[in-house]
C-alpha cells in the first residue's frame, strides 16, 4: 500500500548538512499496522513527515497504492491535502478555542476542494466520536479535556477523513503510564476493526511490540532490521537491534568449537553463527527474563554459581544483579526469596542465547 524507495532527506545546518533519512526503502502492506521504532534523532518522524508531504525529500520516491505522490526524478510532489493520508501528532494539535465538534469536523468544514453538507458533517462527527468513545462530548470545549480525551479527539479528526493511510507520530508519549496502556489497546483495536493501514512512530519498545504487525528498527536515518515483534525480540539480526529492544546481558568470548564459547563465566553452550569457527571471537547476549535462578547447586550445562549483589522490586517481578565470576548478570524473575548476599545458581538455556561474531 505504501512504497518508499531510496528516500533521502537532509537538513541544512551551520557548517554543512545533516542527512536525517538515508537512501531508505520501506513497504507497508494494505491493512497492516507498521511501527517505526528508534531513538530520538534517528529520522523516524522525518520519514513520517515526508510521507505526509510536510517535508520535501531530496531523493527517492513515495507511492500510495499505485499513485506516485513524490518523485525527485520525475519532479512530482502531491500536496499534503491531496495524498489521502491523515496524521495524529505527538502534541495532539487540538485547537483549544474550538469545541470537540469543531475540532473533529475541521477537515470537512475547511476542505478546499470538496464541501460537505452540514447534515453530513454532523453525521460523520457523531460516527467518529462513537469510534473513539467520546459520544456526548460534541459541545465540550477542547481546553477542558484531559490528555487522553484530547488524543481521542485528534484520532477522531484523523479518521473522519477516511484516509487510505493513517500516520501516527508518537501519539502516546505525553500520556501517563496507565492511560498510555489504555490508549495503546484502543488504537490497536480501532485500527484493526476499521482495517486502516497505519504507520506509527515511537521510541517506546513496549509500545512498538504491543501494536505492530511488523516493525522496523531505525538508527541514524537507516532501517537496521524489519520483522515481527516477537521474532525481532527473540532473534535479532545484530547487536544494535538486540540492545534497543530491551535489556540484555552480554558476554565476550572465544569459540571453542562444538557449539561452545569460552567466556569469563566459563564454558557456555550456545548456537553459533555459521562463520564462527574455533578461535574466533563472539558476543553472547541473553535477556534477563530468560535466565533462571535457583538456590540449589546445579551441575548441568550452562549453570554457574553466583552471588546476589543487588535487588529491585518491580511489582510483577524482581530484578536481581548476580555476580558470576568476573561478570555481573541481570536476572528478572517472579521469585522474591533471594536477598543481597544469597548464594544462587544461574541457569541459562542454551537455545536462549543470541550470538554474534565480533568481526561482523
Amino acid at each position: 500500500m505504501l512504497s518508499i524507495k531510496r528516500l533521502t532527506k537532509q537538513f541544512e545546518v551551520p557548517g554543512g548538512s545533516i542527512r536525517a533519512v538515508r537512501d531508505l526503502d520501506l513497504t507497508v502492506e494494505e491493512g497492516s499496522f507498521f511501527v517505526l521504532l528508534g531513538p530520538s534523532g534517528c529520522g523516524k518522524s522525518t520519514l513520517l513527515r515526508c510521507v505526509a508531504g510536510l517535508e520535501q525529500p531530496e531523493e527517492g520516491e513515495i507511492r500510495l497504492g499505485e499513485r506516485l505522490v513524490y518523485s525527485a526524478r520525475d519532479n512530482v510532489s502531491v500536496d499534503p491535502e491531496d495524498r489521502e493520508v491523515a496524521m495524529v501528532f505527538q502534541t495532539y494539535a487540538v485547537w483549544p478555542h474550538m469545541t470537540v465538534f469543531e475540532n473533529v469536523a475541521f477537515p470537512l468544514t475547511e476542505a478546499k476542494k470538496k464541501r460537505f453538507p452540514s447534515a453530513q458533517v454532523a453525521a460523520k462527527v457523531k460516527e467518529a466520536l462513537v469510534l473513539v468513545r467520546l459520544s456526548g462530548f460534541e459541545r465540550h470545549s477542547a481546553a477542558t479535556l484531559s490528555g487522553g480525551q484530547q488524543q481521542r479527539v485528534a484520532l477522531a479528526r484523523a479518521l473522519i477523513r477516511e484516509p487510505k493511510l493513517l500516520l501516527m507520530d508518537e501519539p502516546l508519549s505525553n500520556l501517563d503510564a496507565k492511560l498510555r496502556e489504555e490508549m495503546r489497546d484502543e488504537i490497536k483495536e480501532l485500527t484493526r476493526s476499521l482495517g486502516v493501514t497505519t504507520l506509527h512512530v515511537t521510541h517506546d519498545q513496549i509500545e512498538a511490540m504491543a501494536l505492530a504487525d511488523l516493525m522496523a528498527v531505525m538508527y541514524d536515518g537507516k532501517i537496521l532490521e524489519i520483522g515481527q515483534p516477537e521474532a525481532l525480540y527473540r532473534n535479532p539480526g545484530n547487536r544494535s537491534v538486540a540492545e534497543f529492544l530491551g535489556r540484555t546481558n552480554w558476554l565476550s568470548g572465544v569459540v571453542a568449537g562444538n557449539g561452545t564459547v569460552t567466556t569469563e563465566m566459563g564454558l557456555v553452550k550456545c548456537p553459533l553463527p555459521n562463520r564462527a569457527g574455533p578461535g574466533s571471537r563472539a558476543s553472547l547476549g541473553i535477556r534477563p527474563e530468560w535466565v533462571e535462578l535457583t538456590a540449589e547447586p546445579c551441575q548441568s550445562a550452562n549453570s554457574f554459581a553466583g552471588t546476589i549483589e543487588g535487588r529491585m522490586f518491580l511489582g510483577d517481578a524482581v530484578l536481581y544483579w548476580v555476580r558470576v565470576g568476573e561478570s555481573r548478570m541481570m536476572v528478572k524473575t517472579t521469585l522474591t526469596e533471594f536477598s543481597i548476599g544469597s548464594r544462587v545458581s544461574v541457569v541459562v538455556p542454551a537455545e536462549r542465547w543470541v550470538v554474534f561474531s565480533e568481526t561482523a
